[in-house]
């Protein structure tokens, strides 16, 4: 009796074995490709930092007179201005230890005449530590139009490969989706009437003399995808 039930035992393990076999998928002819896009915009959005550093001047002083200079320039402080960090450091002298405290700041511009201008007034100021960041404000809108961009090439490619083989492309089997990011910018120098005479007024009265010509470098945005597709015997009609 014991011996009958390990045969059926077996023979159960051997039927269902057969049946997992039947029933896996038969293995099918792929092609994987790697799309990829660019896209380089010009810069709509200007971040200028800069620090108050209080070991020279009270940061009392230093910010009310940053604050009149933002003012003059018709600046939406509440909107465009916001302290980015703050902290408090040392420094030894012939007194002992002093303490004094720093601000960064971060200053929202719509454009690089605007960031030249008061970057100028800020460095006459004796405001040094300084820098600038460009963005867009329609970066979302663009990446999204660089992945679809770089999904439609990895097709693309797959569908002239395929073809050179005399086969055609099936359906897309497996997406790889990488990140979109930010290369090298490329500097491109042009001329804004309009922006040279909406802050001439403020650059006579704080005696500026700032370059018209000079504009941000441009935003970059690359995208790559890795894409599998099956591939059909017989070409594309």
């Amino acid at each position: 009796m014991k011996k009958i039930l390990m045969l059926l035992v077996g023979v159960a393990a051997l039927c269902i074995a057969d049946i997992a076999t039947a029933t896996e998928p038969a293995p099918r002819n792929s092609i994987v490709i790697k799309g990829s896009a660019f896209l380089s915009v010009d810069p709509d959005i200007f971040y200028l930092n800069f620090t108050l550093d209080g070991s020279q001047r009270p940061i009392i002083d230093q910010r009310r007179d940053v604050l009149d200079l933002l003012k003059r320039a018709k600046v939406d402080i509440d909107e465009q201005l916001i302290i980015s960090r703050m902290t408090t450091e040392t420094k030894r002298s012939s007194n002992g230890t002093e303490t004094y405290l720093t601000q960064r700041f971060r200053l929202k511009l719509s454009s690089m005449r605007e960031v030249q201008l008061i970057s100028s007034t800020l460095e006459k100021m004796g405001i040094k530590q300084q820098s600038v960041a460009g963005d867009y404000s329609k970066r979302a809108e663009s990446e999204r139009q660089v992945r679809i961009q770089a999904m439609q090439n990895a097709r693309e490619q797959a569908e002239l490969l395929a073809d050179a083989v005399g086969c055609q492309i099936g359906e897309c089997l497996n997406i790889v989706d990488h990140n979109a990011k930010s290369l090298r910018n490329i500097t491109q120098n042009t001329r804004n009437a309009k922006e040279i005479a909406q802050y001439s007024q403020f650059a006579d009265e704080s005696e500026i003399n700032a370059s018209p010509d000079l504009k941000f470098e441009k935003i970059s945005l690359s995208y790559s995808v890795e894409a599998e597709f099956a591939l059909l015997s017989g070409k594309a009609k």
